[in-house]
């Protein structure tokens, strides 16, 4: 009869339904598995962008450094034989 004909539509529908549920389930675990390696590379990265930064700065400060020991020296005269000789001194030297 018409119920028990739509108690068989019902029914098949369900059986339909039921392989799309566990294979969006699958998908859904597959979509969390990859969110979570994307999370872990992404945090790889800023801690590879903190090193880069941090390696910048040091080479920064080293530059800095440099800079204000070649300054120093351009201070300095050019000793020769305990006497200072200031014409030894460049007159421009390009830092």
């Amino acid at each position: 009869t018409k119920l028990s004909s739509a108690q068989e539509d019902l029914s098949m529908k369900e059986s339909e339904i039921d392989p799309l549920r566990v294979e969006l389930s699958a998908l859904n675990s597959i979509l969390v598995s990859k969110n979570s390696e994307l999370m872990h590379m992404e945090n790889a990265l800023a801690s590879k962008d903190d090193e880069l930064k941090q390696m910048k700065d040091d080479q920064a400060l080293k530059t800095s450094e440099i800079h204000s020991l070649e300054s120093k020296l351009l201070l300095e005269p050019i000793k020769i034989s305990g006497e200072a000789d200031e014409k030894k001194i460049p007159n421009s030297i390009s830092q």
